[in-house]
């Protein structure tokens, strides 16, 4: 993530936690330390504005935590906690309010709902909300994406009925979803990413399918194989028209046309 011409990182190693990186100079203007002793994880850090207060938000293995991203105490640790810590955790948290903080993991462990609180400079933060994946929504690989006040996400393979397939929930009611894919269109691991107001959604195995996407349900418009694909999860990239699509062995780019 890169913050104004500054590459954010989380080492998570014996004495950084999360560090900035200038882009042009190499220089690091600023680092927390790592008095939590989180681990690295494959998430990232991501940009939110929470009570107020431009934060970075990272969840490690270990718990979850927030340092501040204002010019005045960059790198300050402001809130922590560790009621939440997968042992394992792909996708970034997701923030769903002014401070509320939405956050999935695979290898069971499911969902969780965080919130911020501030008084004057004290922070806490708490889980109101917890499940598992086949009690709620969840992902496994991928990062949620927040659209029109609704969360699209792929469920995990542990993830009930629902264990595969596209679906659409209400940040309000993250038990019950809104709507879901039809039961063969199933999407394993695979990628997905907006564009304009369409969602387009790689099947693992190399299938492309694009939705239009309603208030409360998609409309599946078209399906393509784009390759006999392995292990076809790396996310998509998309720039002027061109969509980026990738397996374990090939990388393709596909010219997109879209109204």
């Amino acid at each position: 993530r890169v913050d104004n011409g500054v590459l954010i990182l989380a080492p998570a190693g014996e004495e950084v936690l999360l560090a900035g990186l200038d882009c042009l100079t190499g220089n690091v203007p600023w680092t927390t330390r790592n008095t939590l002793n989180y681990k690295m994880s494959h998430s990232s850090v991501m940009p939110m504005t929470l009570a107020g207060k431009k934060t970075y938000v990272y969840i490690g293995v270990g718990g979850v935590c927030g340092v501040s991203a204002e010019e005045s105490d960059r790198g300050t640790l402001l809130w922590e906690t560790s009621k939440w810590q997968p042992s394992v955790v792909a996708p970034s948290p997701l923030q769903v309010s002014q401070n509320q903080i939405f956050m999935v993991a695979g290898y069971g462990t499911g969902g969780a709902l965080l919130q911020i609180n501030r008084s004057g400079n004290q922070w806490t933060a708490t889980v109101t909300d917890q499940y598992k994946p086949n009690e709620g929504l969840s992902s496994e690989q991928q990062t949620p994406i927040l659209y029109n006040n609704m969360i699209i996400s792929v469920m995990p393979k542990d993830g009930g009925g629902h264990r595969g397939k596209l679906v659409y929930y209400s940040p309000s009611n993250l038990r019950s979803p809104v709507w879901t894919s039809a039961a063969d269109e199933r999407f394993g691991l695979g990628p997905y990413l907006m564009i304009n107001n369409h969602l387009f959604v790689f099947k693992d195995d190399g299938e492309l399918y694009v939705y239009e996407v309603g208030q409360h349900d998609m409309k599946l418009l078209k399906k393509q194989r784009i390759m006999d694909g392995a292990d076809a999860w790396g996310p998509l990239a998309y720039a002027d028209g061109m969509l980026i699509v990738r397996d374990a062995h090939m990388v393709k780019c596909l010219k997109i046309g879209l109204s």
